[in-house]
């Protein structure tokens, strides 16, 4: 031996392990979003039948409104069916969100798994946009067009970074919800003025009459129910755009896999 053992000597370590090369099957398998999509369907169609009738409730209340002279307070019965329907709404809505966002989550992560590459957006970010002020505008529909172009068995030999396109269905269906934006925010603000106008006529007049107190403002509160009256017309026909969306992505995303079974090495 060229050196003598020293039982005092400290102890050598082992030197490190080189690193393992990371796993290749790093992509998340494929899982079928067609529970989701039943489910986010679903209460789609509901929202569109809740749309008719608050179109109903709001004409007759409008109707109403024009024959008195003065807007539908909560106590008549158009005001009860509207506040009833309305409350619908709402409650369905929620439903409706957390529904398509758990829809949107699944066909995102799907995508690596049917061939997607160079893809822009995460499945967490594909439903965190919707949540982000003004971005949540403008923002979602290139996720589902992305979406879309990934999932389209038709495009699946296509380079990902160029040549796919997706359906103006997808346009369509945003639009259109964009549009309802646009008009809520517009009824917010002529609301707004009214609610104003109102209250300082109350405060100089309390003891005026609700015709009274809308006697001066000609028909602006009348705009506020034809806003409502459009955007709830909107809400169904943007509802069953959606519902075509979410049909056509889980039928594609099903088909493309199926074609990716019978070849496995295509992509």
């Amino acid at each position: 031996m060229d050196q003598q053992f020293n039982p005092f000597q400290s102890p050598k370590l082992a030197p490190p392990a080189a690193p393992t090369a990371a796993p290749m099957n790093w992509i998340m398998p494929f899982e079928s979003g067609h529970a989701r999509a039943k489910w986010a369907m679903t209460l789609l169609a509901i929202m569109a039948l809740l749309s008719v009738a608050a179109v109903a409730v709001g004409y007759t209340g409008h109707q109403r409104a024009l024959e008195q002279g003065s807007p539908v307070t909560i106590h008549e019965p158009e005001g009860i069916a509207g506040a009833a329907v309305g409350g619908l709404q709402f409650v369905v809505w929620v439903g409706t969100v957390i529904a398509f966002c758990l829809w949107t989550h699944r066909v995102s992560r799907n995508l690596p798994a049917l061939g997607g590459r160079g893809l822009k957006y995460t499945p967490g970010w594909a439903v965190g946009w919707y949540f982000i002020p003004v971005a949540n505008f403008v923002v979602p529909i290139f996720v589902m067009r992305e979406i879309w172009r990934e999932s389209d068995p038709a495009q699946r030999h296509l380079d990902s970074q160029g040549g796919k396109s997706a359906s103006p269905l997808v346009a369509w269906w945003w639009g259109t919800y964009a549009i309802r934006w646009i008009l809520s925010l517009a009824a917010m603000v002529v609301g707004g003025i009214i609610g104003g106008m109102v209250a300082a006529k109350a405060v100089s007049n309390p003891r005026a009459r609700p015709e009274e107190l809308t006697a001066s403002m000609g028909n602006m509160f009348h705009w506020v129910d034809w806003l409502a009256i459009a955007n709830n017309g909107l809400a169904f026909v943007a509802a069953i755009l959606a519902i075509l969306v979410v049909r056509c992505i889980d039928k594609n995303q099903q088909a493309k896999y199926d074609l990716i079974l019978n070849e496995p090495t295509a992509i």
